[in-house]
């Protein structure tokens, strides 16, 4: 099966062994061909679908609910830790 990785690119999808993402360059590796790096921003629709697994978010998307209530947390933690000199005994 063809696929259109960008508008003037074209592969065999059997052909291709890795698909590696490195900042915003798409690192593919072939069978029978040299490595081809392609900017994510050039991939076409058909491209991103098919590599979806592979690459990665580019936007981490997190709670900030969640993140106050680590804070919390560690901060409980903190209190039960006993600050000792180092020659005290235990």
């Amino acid at each position: 099966m063809l696929v259109t990785v960008t508008t003037r690119f074209r592969v065999h999808r059997d052909e291709v062994l890795c698909a590696i993402v490195r900042g915003n360059m798409l690192v593919l590796r072939f069978a029978s061909m040299k490595p081809v790096r392609v900017p994510v921003d050039d991939l076409t629709d058909e491209a991103r679908e098919w590599l979806l697994p592979s690459m990665a978010p580019r936007e981490i998307p997190f709670d900030v609910e969640d993140e106050m209530e680590d804070e919390e947390e560690m901060a409980g933690r903190e209190d039960e830790v006993e600050v000792r000199s180092p020659g005290e005994p235990r």
